[in-house]
C-alpha cells in the first residue's frame, strides 16, 4: 500500500469514528429528550416550558429548552418541537426571538409554539428594545452607553451609527431588530389572539434585563371563543339579546307595525340599555333591511318622541354557519314571538331551545 492511501486511510478511519460518535453523542440527547417529555405528558400537569433559558435563568415548575447541555431538553429551536399538539399550557421566551432570521426561522419557531400551546394557554415573551439605540443614534448626547451596551465583544464605538450595529448584529448573535409595534405584530401575524404589551413581571423576568427590554403577551384562543368574540363586535351583543324572525315578505305596513311594536317595548324596557334585539333578515338584502329600520326608527321618534339610539342596539342577523350558532345561541336571552314569522329561517335556525318570549310580556 503506497503512503497517500495509508494517510488517506487513516484519515478515513478517523472520520468514520467521529461521525459515530456524534450520532451516539446526538441518539442519547435524543432519548434524554424523549424520557422528559414522555414524563412530562404522563404526569398529567400543566407543562409549562421556557425556550432558550441555559443556565442563566431557571424557573420553578418550568422546563427548560435551549441548544446547551445546562437545559432540561436540548433542542435546536430551528427545528419542530417534540411535543403533540396542545399539549403545553404556557411558554415563555425572553431574549431569544432577536437569534433567528425574520421571517423564514422566527416564523417557524412562532408556528410551533402556536401548535404546541393548549386552547386558553398563554405565551409570553420579552426581547431587547432597539428603540433605545436607536435613539441613542439620534440623540447621543444622551445615551449611557455603559448601562446599555455592557456586551463588550459587541461594541466598537466610532461614531453614533454602533450604538445602532450592536443592538443589531450584538457581534454575530442577533438578527432582527424589535419594537413594540413590531413585537404585537409578528405575534399576531403567527395566529396568536390577543396580543398585547405587557409590563415587567417580577415573577417570570429577569430584573437584569428590565432596563433594557420590550415585554409582550399572546394567547391562543378556542375556536368557539374567537367566534364569540367576533359575533360580539359585528352585533354588539349586551348582557340581554333577544332575537326575531320577521316575515319579509309579508305586506310592509304589516311589518312594519309589527316590528314597531316590538322596538317600541324594548327602547322603554327599564334595561333597555342591556339590550341588544336582533333581527333576523333571512333572504332580504342587509341594506334593504337597514332602510326599513331607519324608517320605523323615524316613525318612533315624530310618533312617540321615542328616540331608540338612546336606548337600545338594534343588529341584523344574516345566514350564519354551524360553529357561528354554536357560540351565539348561549349568549341569547331568548326568541321574541311574532305573529308573522320566517318558518324557513326558523326551521334552518337551530334556536328551538330558546325560551320564547311574547311582545306583550316585554312591556313593563
Amino acid at each position: 500500500m503506497e503512503l497517500d492511501d495509508q494517510v488517506n486511510l487513516a484519515e478515513y478511519v478517523e472520520w468514520k469514528k467521529q461521525v459515530l460518535h456524534r450520532q451516539e453523542v446526538l441518539q442519547k440527547i435524543s432519548d434524554r429528550n424523549n424520557n422528559v417529555i414522555t414524563q412530562l405528558l404522563s404526569e398529567n400537569k400543566p407543562i409549562k416550558i421556557e425556550l432558550g433559558a441555559g443556565k442563566e435563568h431557571q424557573l420553578e415548575g418550568w422546563t427548560t429548552i435551549d441548544i446547551s447541555g445546562d437545559s432540561d431538553l436540548i433542542l435546536d429551536l430551528r427545528n419542530p418541537l417534540p411535543f403533540p399538539d396542545e399539549s403545553v399550557t404556557e411558554i415563555y421566551s425572553s431574549h431569544v426571538l432577536e437569534h433567528f432570521l425574520y421571517p423564514y426561522q422566527m416564523a417557524g419557531i412562532l408556528n410551533e409554539c402556536y401548535r404546541i400551546l393548549k386552547k386558553g394557554g398563554i405565551f409570553r415573551v420579552c426581547v431587547p428594545n432597539s428603540r433605545i439605540y436607536i435613539e441613542a443614534y439620534l440623540n447621543p448626547d444622551k445615551f449611557d452607553a455603559e448601562r446599555y451596551c455592557q456586551f463588550k465583544p459587541a461594541y466598537h464605538y466610532k461614531s453614533p451609527i454602533d450604538y445602532i450595529n450592536y443592538i443589531a448584529y450584538m457581534a454575530g448573535h442577533h438578527y432582527h431588530l424589535f419594537d413594540e409595534d413590531n413585537l404585537v405584530s409578528i405575534l399576531s401575524q403567527a395566529g396568536f389572539n390577543n396580543v398585547r404589551l405587557r409590563d415587567f413581571d417580577p415573577s417570570i423576568d429577569l430584573e437584569s434585563r428590565r432596563y433594557e427590554s420590550i415585554y409582550a403577551i399572546a394567547e391562543k384562543i378556542s375556536t368557539t371563543s374567537l367566534i364569540i368574540s367576533e359575533l360580539e363586535v359585528q352585533l354588539n351583543l349586551h348582557e340581554i339579546n333577544y332575537i326575531v324572525f320577521p316575515n319579509w315578505t309579508q305586506s310592509e305596513d304589516e311589518l312594519g307595525l309589527e316590528l314597531q311594536e316590538i322596538i317600541k317595548a324594548l327602547a322603554n324596557h327599564p334595561e333597555s340599555e342591556k339590550i341588544t334585539l336582533l333581527i333576523n333578515t333571512g333572504n332580504i338584502d342587509a341594506e334593504e333591511a337597514t332602510m326599513f329600520l331607519s324608517s320605523i326608527a323615524m316613525n318612533l321618534l315624530m310618533e312617540e318622541d321615542l328616540d331608540i339610539s338612546d336606548s337600545i342596539n338594534i343588529a341584523l342577523v344574516a345566514e350564519l354557519g354551524d360553529r357561528q350558532w354554536e357560540s351565539l345561541l348561549p349568549r341569547i336571552y331568548g326568541r321574541v314571538v311574532l305573529k308573522n314569522e320566517d318558518e324557513l329561517a326558523l326551521a334552518q335556525a337551530p334556536v328551538s331551545k330558546l325560551k320564547s318570549y311574547q311582545i306583550d310580556s316585554l312591556i313593563n
